[in-house]
């Protein structure tokens, strides 16, 4: 189970567009306001966890997997285009927010996002396939595990969030703001080369 823990801290908090979003998330709202977008990405991975984890690996076959991966680059690069040329309001501090305040559109995109996300799928696959039937989980212990890992999910664009909010206390030049979105637009563009990249490597 700790070898289980270990590799998904790895995956999930490493720096992603998910978590990226995240983070421009919590420069431009109350951290609270954020937490529908947190939910609807554990949501997602708790519903990525038990569908491999129910059906192995059957579903997701190395050309399918080109495919998610397609429309993940097109829906990361999309993100990055709206963070880029988000509108900052010189007048203060906060930018124009790139995402709905409204709760369930915010779950919904965090869910969309996460879904669509080559990692979240990289992520959960093996879990499903290889930790699940390792530690011969099924029928209720395989769904308490797999919400127990979903919240820990929960906590990996949560955590970035609560950082960007502890940047935006620091950047009070609108200025700084443009600059970092187009940082991060970077970074999302960065994030979906490397997974096209990763998708093109024979297996």
């Amino acid at each position: 189970m700790l070898e289980l823990l270990v590799y998904l801290l790895g995956v999930m908090y490493s720096p992603g567009p998910v978590n990226l979003f995240a983070l421009n998330m919590g420069m431009k709202n109350r951290f609270s306001q954020t937490l529908p977008f947190h939910i609807g990405v554990g949501s997602a991975m708790f519903f990525l966890f038990l569908l491999f984890g129910l059906s192995g690996d059957k579903l997701i076959s190395p050309v399918h997997m080109k495919y998610i991966g397609a429309l993940g680059i097109i829906y990361i690069l999309y993100l990055a285009r709206r963070l880029y040329f988000a509108r900052v309001d010189t007048g203060a501090s906060q930018a124009e927010p790139v995402i709905s305040k409204n709760i369930f559109q915010m779950f919904r995109d965090g869910f969309a996002m996460q879904l669509l996300n080559p990692k979240g799928i990289i992520a959960t696959l093996p879990v499903g396939t290889i930790y699940f039937p390792k530690l011969e989980l099924t029928g209720t212990e395989m769904i308490i595990s797999s919400g127990l890992l979903a919240l820990l999910a929960v906590g990996s664009p949560a955590s970035y969030a609560f950082l960007g909010q502890y940047i935006e206390t620091k950047l009070s030049n609108p200025k700084y703001f443009t600059v970092f979105n187009k940082v991060l637009a970077g970074l999302l563009v960065w994030s979906a080369v490397s997974i096209g990249l990763d998708l093109t490597v024979p297996a």
